[in-house]
């Protein structure tokens, strides 16, 4: 995650790490676009929902996707708004077990920058 923490980039997931993407990469305060494979959504969706954060779900019909939607997503991601969003994610997880946080930690440690103040660590 660590090369992601540059402003302006964007974790896009894909299969099959739809799920673990969209959590790591807002764990880390790094905006995503979240895509939800299923039609009318699934897991995706509804981790999605638990962080607050907007996905485009599948539809059954084709185009599957909407590419205005995807547009307006990705330039969302990418706008200061975006960011700020992912970075204020790290801190808005409430009600969080001790356990839940010391496994997320022991899977996907802090990133080594102050993600608050948007810093990456010297030479990086």
């Amino acid at each position: 995650m660590t090369e992601l923490a540059h402003p302006g980039r964007v974790l896009v997931t894909g299969w099959p790490s739809f799920l673990h993407g969209l959590v790591l990469a807002l764990k880390n305060g790094i905006p995503v676009l979240a895509v939800d494979p299923v039609a009318g959504g699934a897991k995706v969706a509804a981790q999605a929902a638990a962080w607050d954060w907007p996905v485009l779900t599948a539809r059954a019909e084709n185009p599957v996707l909407d590419r205005g939607e995807l547009d307006h997503l990705w330039a969302w991601c990418r706008s200061p708004e975006g960011i700020d969003r992912a970075r204020s994610a790290v801190r808005a997880v409430p009600g969080t077990p001790a356990l839940t946080t010391d496994l997320l930690h022991a899977v996907a440690p802090p990133a080594p920058w102050d993600v608050a103040a948007g810093k990456a660590p010297a030479g990086g």
